[in-house]
C-alpha cells in the first residue's frame, strides 16, 4: 500500500493541473478564417448598435482594404482574440454617384468588443455615409 501513494498523488496532481487549463490560454492558436463564398447583398446585416455589428468604411485613408482584400485585417482581428464570427467584403466599389456613397467591410462579432475600434472599425457609421450603395454581392468569411 505504501508504494501506491506516490502514484495516487501524481495522478491527482495531473488531474488538478489539467483542470486548471482553459480555452482562453494565450498559447492556443486563434480561430481560422474560412472562405470566401460569394453572397447576395440581402444577406449582409444592417446597422445594429450594441449587437456586435461593425463597419470598416473604405474612405481615402482606408482604401487599401477595399483594393487588396480584407484577409490581412481580419487575421489581425482574430490574432487579437476579438470574437469575430463573420465578415462581408464588397466585391467592388460603390457605383452610386451620391455624395457619401462608400463601400464598407461589415463584420459580426459574438458580442460587442470596443477593441475593434483600434483597427479602424466603427459601430455606428457617420450619418452622411451611404454604405454599400449599389453593391449587389459580397465575399463572405467565417471564423472557426
Amino acid at each position: 500500500m505504501k508504494t501506491f501513494w506516490p502514484f495516487l498523488l501524481a495522478g491527482a496532481l495531473a488531474v488538478f493541473s489539467l483542470s486548471a487549463c482553459d480555452s482562453g490560454d494565450p498559447i492556443a492558436s486563434p480561430p481560422k478564417l474560412i472562405g470566401p463564398d460569394t453572397v447576395a447583398a440581402d444577406g449582409v446585416p444592417g446597422p445594429a448598435p450594441g449587437q456586435g455589428i461593425y463597419y470598416y468604411v473604405a474612405t481615402q485613408g482606408q482604401m487599401d482594404v477595399l483594393q487588396t482584400g480584407p484577409e490581412p485585417l481580419l487575421r489581425q482581428v482574430l490574432a487579437a482574440r476579438i470574437p469575430l464570427q463573420e465578415a462581408w467584403h464588397p466585391t467592388h466599389g460603390s457605383p452610386c454617384l451620391a455624395v457619401g456613397a462608400v463601400a464598407a467591410l461589415v463584420v459580426r462579432l459574438a458580442h460587442p468588443d470596443d477593441r475593434l475600434l483600434d483597427f479602424g472599425f466603427v459601430e455606428v457609421p457617420a450619418r452622411f455615409y451611404i454604405l454599400n450603395c449599389g453593391i449587389n454581392s459580397f465575399l463572405h468569411y467565417r471564423a472557426r
